[in-house]
């Protein structure tokens, strides 16, 4: 189990090293983009030592993340597109599968998009989903630089105002928090729209 954590490891602590580098808005604006892509790690981990570093930046720190996230959706819902007719070749993947996920989410893909930005299921898996389904891409930027915005700027926040022992609550409860956050909107969408 070790050997399959090293690596993983490994990438974590490189990505905490890009923190104070000349050049970490550049890796944070790749990363957010690879990250709706393939990349296995949270942007947080980058995110949370800039912040810290320059608390002044926070706002510009979010808007980037945000920015390049809704932008890697866009190019992993074009590239997924482009790689459905070899799924069709995958044992047991018909197009009668392909087209009950579009219709699902067609109904509910703001609710698919909310869930892959604000917790941490793999964005990477929305952003598939969506290409596949030809989901609108000006909704899915739109959507993806909203949620994702709305997370990243919940960290931010929370590391300007607290600094330090924000980093610690992070670290523990974010993943409960979002969750939170999540069924929370669920509550508020549905009183609203019934």
């Amino acid at each position: 189990m070790t050997l399959l954590l090293k690596p993983l490891r490994e990438l974590y602590e490189w990505m905490l090293s890009l923190g104070d580098k000349p050049f970490a808005l550049i890796a944070l604006a790749l990363i957010a983009f690879a990250e709706s892509i393939f990349f296995p790690l949270p942007l947080e981990i980058l995110l949370i030592p800039m912040i810290l570093g320059a608390r002044d930046r926070m706002v510009l720190f979010v808007s980037v993340a945000a920015t390049f996230s809704a932008l890697g959706a866009i190019a992993g819902g074009l590239l997924a597109g482009m790689l459905e007719p070899y799924l069709l070749n995958i044992p047991r993947v018909e197009q009668t599968d392909l087209d009950a996920v579009k219709q699902t989410f067609d109904a509910y893909g703001i609710w698919a998009i909310a869930v892959g930005a604000l917790t941490f299921i793999p964005f990477k898996i929305t952003v598939i989903m969506a290409g596949l389904t030809e989901y609108n891409l000006f909704l899915l930027f739109i959507f993806s630089f909203l949620f994702r915005g709305f997370r990243y700027a919940v960290v931010g926040g929370l590391l300007y105002y607290l600094g330090e022992p924000a980093k610690r609550w992070i670290d523990r409860w974010f993943g409960w928090a979002c969750l939170l956050g999540i069924v929370l909107f669920a509550m508020v969408v549905w009183y609203l729209t019934s």
